[in-house]
């Protein structure tokens, strides 16, 4: 590992992230709490793992990710993932991480990892002016399985502008104009890579 590293964000609790048989190996398991109400593992769910295995192994800040899903474990599969350094150089680390079920692949997540200087930020697009979250309605929830423990338990949403709306088969219809919502963890702070890894993928519902 490079000498080039900072402090990194405490391990995201919901996803009892275990180190593995080397520095460079974890395990998860999957609980309802990490899965869908379909009793599959939840895309951010992957997403938040693979952010914070691949920062503890390279002790660098993620700086970008993308994840491929091509499998689907359930509640109570145990997945392994491995980190491979592909490249590190004195200010950023390129990562490939592997996450798999009984040897057979389930995910594949691209990470860079950078420890530059903070310079000047750039926004693309500006966030629109939308009331508090206390001034917002709760988001209908489309999947309502009783009881159940899915991920959707333990978010808070509130549709911020515009309406999300679904058809009688629950699935979204196509919106028309701005569609913003409020989310955060109930049960941990929201600001880490993992964290925001494992809210974004609450975004294909708008």
């Amino acid at each position: 590992m490079s000498e080039a590293t900072i402090d990194l964000p405490a391990p995201m609790a919901l996803l009892d992230l275990r180190p593995g048989d080397s520095a460079v190996d974890f395990t998860m398991v999957v609980t309802p709490r990490l899965s869908t109400p379909f009793e599959f593992l939840y895309g951010g769910s992957g997403i938040a793992a693979s952010a914070e295995a691949s920062e503890r192994t390279t002790g660098r800040p993620l700086q970008w990710i993308t994840t491929q899903y091509l499998g689907s474990p359930g509640p109570g599969d145990v997945v392994e993932l491995h980190v491979n350094i592909a490249v590190e150089g004195r200010m950023t680390t390129q990562t490939q991480v592997s996450g798999c079920v009984r040897g057979e692949l389930m995910f594949t997540s691209l990470c860079a990892h950078n420890v530059r200087p903070d310079g000047l930020a750039e926004s693309f697009t500006a966030m629109p002016d939308v009331p508090s979250p206390d001034e917002c309605p709760d988001f209908g929830e489309p999947f309502e399985h009783g009881a159940d423990e899915s991920f959707f338990r333990h978010l808070t949403r509130r549709v911020a502008a515009g309406t999300i709306r679904f058809a009688d088969d629950h699935e979204p219809e196509i919106q028309r104009g701005t569609v913003a919502m409020w989310c955060r963890l109930d049960e941990e702070e929201t600001g880490s890579p993992a964290t925001q890894g494992f809210i974004a993928d609450v975004g294909p519902l708008a």
